[in-house]
């Protein structure tokens, strides 16, 4: 006669990495082959920027790729991915390819221009969505709303929060936008600031011509 024997699951394979996908300022898809592990079992995902001290983002799945969401902007993060079997039994983990989340946008201020001058003014933006401290930024100022103008003016990529130009014209509109790039020099997409006009500057007076009758005044 047969003895019974107790059944029990095989372990699980190890998943084998795979590019991660979508990868946005606050969320990246983890994407990993299953290694011939059966539909039902269980993938768990983490992502760190510490190094799995602390996790950031965390999920487990049935499906190949899982999405890692409340992460933030441009910041480095590992991640790894191990299967369970049906008996809770883990495999190592699997590293998956480390990448830097995207820059986010600038956010507008209350208040993007000030010391306006008669041929200068300071330009301003936000990090509202809280890009990480090393961000860098470029900050653009144009006479044309279109930001074509003959004299376009920008400092280059810099880590700032604000821009001074210098050598404007007299009385004359500007627009101004600012964008970020993350590490991977990947850039957002343009916040567009506004726009202000220069002080006019102050006439400077010319000699008055003075008849028997008259003065005419005159300045330029």
């Amino acid at each position: 006669a047969w003895a019974t024997i107790v059944s029990t699951y095989t372990l699980a394979a190890i998943p084998n990495s795979l590019a991660m996908t979508n990868v946005e300022f606050s969320s990246m898809t983890a994407n990993f082959d299953s290694h011939f592990n059966p539909y039902g079992t269980t993938f768990y995902v983490e992502a760190s920027s510490t190094a799995f001290a602390q996790v950031q983002a965390s999920s487990d799945t049935w499906l190949s790729l899982a999405l890692l969401d409340t992460l933030s902007p441009n910041i480095l993060f590992d991640s790894r991915v191990r299967a369970k079997n049906r008996n809770d039994v883990y495999t190592s983990w699997t590293t998956l390819p480390s990448t830097y989340t995207k820059a986010a946008p600038v956010t507008l201020p209350a208040q993007p221009f000030s010391l306006v001058g008669t041929d200068q003014l300071t330009v301003s933006f936000n990090n509202g969505n809280g890009n990480a401290s090393n961000t860098q930024y470029f900050i653009q100022l144009s006479s044309a709303n279109t930001f074509d103008g003959a004299n376009d003016l920008s400092g280059g990529y810099a880590v700032i929060a604000s821009s001074q130009f210098t050598g404007l014209q007299s009385g004359a509109t500007y627009y101004a936008r600012a964008r970020a790039r993350n590490q991977n020099l990947a850039e957002t997409i343009w916040t567009v600031l506004g726009s202000t006009r220069t002080s006019f500057a102050a006439p400077s007076a010319l000699a008055p011509t003075v008849n028997i009758t008259s003065i005419t005044a005159a300045w330029n």
